[in-house]
């Protein structure tokens, strides 16, 4: 069991942060598997709520129904993961 990230394996985790705003760390320092989650400007709550204008046009409801479903994509995938190591 390593107790440190190989060079290349980190930047491969680096990508994986930046597309995913998560990922997770190989074995390290006893652990099976660590989530290592983006903080920042990428660490945000959202209650799911679809905000537009009242007389908003068809494209920009469209557009804020897009924006929410995919910020939700990263959550569903981390959540799914971290129940798998649970179960």
């Amino acid at each position: 069991m390593p107790n440190v990230i190989r060079l290349v394996d980190g930047m491969e985790l680096c990508k994986k942060m930046r597309l995913d705003h998560f990922t997770i760390l190989p074995p390290t320092l006893g652990y099976d598997k660590c989530f290592a989650i983006a903080g920042g400007r990428f660490l945000s709550t959202s209650n799911g709520a679809i905000e537009v204008e009242d007389d908003a046009s068809v494209g920009k409801i469209r557009t804020a129904f897009k924006k929410a479903n995919s910020s939700r994509k990263g959550s569903r995938k981390m959540l799914s993961d971290l129940v798998e190591t649970i179960s």
